[in-house]
């Protein structure tokens, strides 16, 4: 069954059919859509997406893929969003931004009057629908400086946008100080609503500088759960770990940098949080391995310790099937006395799934909010 924005679209096919670039669509709601190019800045979601004639799956954090029309399904948080909209303007006249009521749709019409006139409204399966034509004004920022359309992942810029870092004194997060924020120069791309923030924190107890993007987990400060990790994790001196769903990268780049003799890999799903790790290994200096991947389907070989801040929220749900996934497939991924660490918060049922894969599991830190568990011994 195709998610219900799909479906709202699919019951309005004259305001978007033909050549069109997508945003952010489920991946396996591709083959719904018809022809056209599907940004897809998620490992998992590509997996799932078809291929097929005149359909084109690409990822990264920017896109360069002009067409009539550009479909954004709105995703998760206002930073991302913004982008999502400055990306479709720079690639299409017609814009249509569809998403759930409860991910926040209604507010996210400002976002995309700010590119355009909204020349149409749309409801229905508990969801809503905006059409807005890009303004010449507009259309022109977007395609001029501004663009990112010549970036491509893993590079130290965005095409020709420029990242401006600035003091901005504030402390975010435990042991964490924030000193850069987040715009691109130039009065067209503010205009257009257009800027890859990059934003640097430091982890004070770790001598480490992260990067941040949009969208990427606890964007610009160290939460509250992978602290208490950092403060509780075991690191052996040499061997392999991985840092599986490493956001912006505080857990593989800070036992790199207190157990040189590792071989880190850090992992994750979205293509903004690997790009943000590897901005952050190289701030840093440090040689470490980073990967897009669906859980750890691009990882060879085995690791003697995997850590892990694994996700429960998509959308505007609660997911709990990728975590199982990650604590039943980890004894594959783990060398014979290799240890899983987690860190979760204290109401997520993780408990009966850890016993059912591991035969020694351990609460390692609690607090009234979250729990760090040691698996052990594999069944």
């Amino acid at each position: 069954m195709p998610a219900l924005e799909t479906q709202l679209l699919l019951d309005h096919p004259e305001l978007w059919s033909g050549p069109k670039v997508v945003l952010g669509p489920p991946g396996a709601d591709v083959a719904q859509l018809g022809e056209g190019t599907f940004w897809i800045p998620d490992a998992h979601e590509r997996a799932s997406a078809a291929r097929g004639d005149h359909v084109v799956v690409i990822g990264g954090v920017t896109l360069d893929a002009p067409a009539p029309t550009a479909i954004v399904y709105l995703p998760k948080g206002n930073a991302r969003r913004d982008l999502a909209l400055a990306l479709a303007a720079a690639n299409a006249q017609r814009l249509v931004l569809v998403g759930h009521v409860k991910a926040g749709i209604k507010s996210a019409k400002k976002g995309l009057g700010g590119l355009g006139r909204v020349t149409r409204v749309e409801h229905g399966r508990h969801c809503q629908l905006f059409v807005a034509e890009v303004s010449p004004t507009v259309k022109s920022a977007t395609m001029g400086s501004a663009t990112m359309g010549s970036a491509t992942m893993g590079s130290a810029t965005m095409g020709s946008a420029t990242i401006v870092s600035a003091t901005d004194g504030t402390a975010d997060g435990p042991g964490t100080t924030s000193s850069a924020t987040d715009r691109a120069t130039g009065g067209h791309a503010a205009a257009a609503g257009f800027a890859l923030r990059e934003r640097r924190f430091t982890l004070d107890a770790e001598g480490l500088t992260l990067v941040s993007l949009p969208g990427v987990f606890a964007e610009g400060r160290l939460d509250d759960a992978t602290a208490l990790l950092l403060a509780h994790l075991e690191l052996p001196s040499t061997g392999r770990l991985l840092d599986l769903g490493c956001g912006a990268g505080p857990l593989g780049l800070a036992a790199k940098r207190r157990a040189s003799g590792l071989e880190v890999w850090l992992a994750d799903a979205d293509d903004f949080a690997v790009e943000a790790a590897r901005r952050g290994a190289a701030a840093n200096g440090l040689d470490v391995e980073v990967r897009s991947s669906d859980l750890y389907e691009a990882l060879p070989g085995r690791f003697d310790v995997i850590v892990s801040n694994p996700p429960f929220h998509h959308g505007v749900g609660t997911e709990y099937e990728v975590t199982r996934r990650l604590i039943r497939e980890a004894p594959a991924h783990l060398h014979p006395r290799g240890e899983l660490w987690l860190v979760a918060n204290a109401f997520l049922p993780w408990a009966e799934t850890l016993d059912e894969v591991f035969a020694e599991v351990t609460t390692i830190a609690e607090t009234r909010r979250f729990r760090v568990v040691r698996a052990r011994r594999p069944r």
